[in-house]
């Protein structure tokens, strides 16, 4: 019987055999040892194996630029290593993972996922762990100063900060919330609901360049998308809470 395209390549890319493949350099003419990768690591994530799953992964971003497909191959990859340290604690070892395989001019990329992800979480423990092992010299520096205060639980202070450097800076600022609304659309009930508080002062924040005199219509119409964002953001909330009291109502 003839065997399945799925049995074909998981006989290809497991096992010794995989691990054959990705030991052929380039020069060999084979140029897909981060395709093999890929295809491992997704079988060690069928498996539940997340230390297993995040190397191959890696391994697939350090080696992508060898594929024929480069930018699909390291896309791919790039997304999975997220998608793995979602569901990682951030810790020591993690950290040395990627550090020995993401390529360096990825590993800001893939590690700013974690550091907004210990912010919206006050883990500060976290936050200062991935921080300090980041390639320093790029814009994420920036960010790390706004988020530190976020991961302190200092959201008064951040919301401070946004609204003073709105004044010269709105582009940026407007940007940075963007990104921040982004990153909490994207999270859990009880993370969003931790960081209510802040969504409530980044609406002030916008209110205060919409309000502002001369200023910018892109960046008023921008601070005014961003408005609509936090009040859905609030709303969700809102019929989340009613949903759980219903329930609670039900089962007492």
């Amino acid at each position: 019987q003839a065997a399945t395209p799925v049995s074909r390549r998981e006989i290809l890319t497991s096992g010794e055999r995989g691990k054959r493949l990705l030991e052929l350099e380039p020069s060999t003419g084979f140029r897909e040892r981060a395709v093999i990768a890929l295809h491992r690591g997704l079988a060690y994530l069928e498996e539940g194996l997340l230390q297993e799953a995040l190397r191959s992964f890696a391994y697939a971003m350090k080696h992508a630029e060898e594929s024929r497909e480069a930018a699909v191959t390291l896309s791919l990859a790039r997304r999975w290593v997220s998608y793995v340290l979602s569901r990682y604690e951030t810790t020591p070892q993690v950290i040395a993972t990627l550090k020995a395989l993401v390529p360096k001019q990825e590993y800001n990329l893939v590690i700013e996922d974690l550091i907004w992800r210990a912010a919206l979480r006050a883990d500060e423990k976290s936050f200062e762990l991935v921080v300090a092992s980041r390639v320093r010299g790029s814009a994420l520096d920036a960010r790390v100063v706004r988020l530190r205060l976020l991961a302190k639980g200092k959201q008064g202070e951040l919301a401070t900060l946004l609204r003073d450097s709105s004044v010269d800076e709105p582009h940026l600022t407007l940007r940075f919330s963007r990104q921040y609304l982004e990153k909490i659309e994207a999270e859990d009930a009880d993370v969003r609901k931790a960081n209510v508080p802040m969504v409530k002062l980044l609406r002030q924040v916008f209110d205060s360049i919409i309000s502002r005199p001369n200023g910018a219509k892109a960046q008023i119409r921008a601070a005014e998308e961003l408005v609509a964002r936090t009040q859905a953001i609030l709303e969700g909330l809102a019929i989340f809470d009613d949903s759980v009291v219903g329930k609670a109502r039900e089962l007492s």
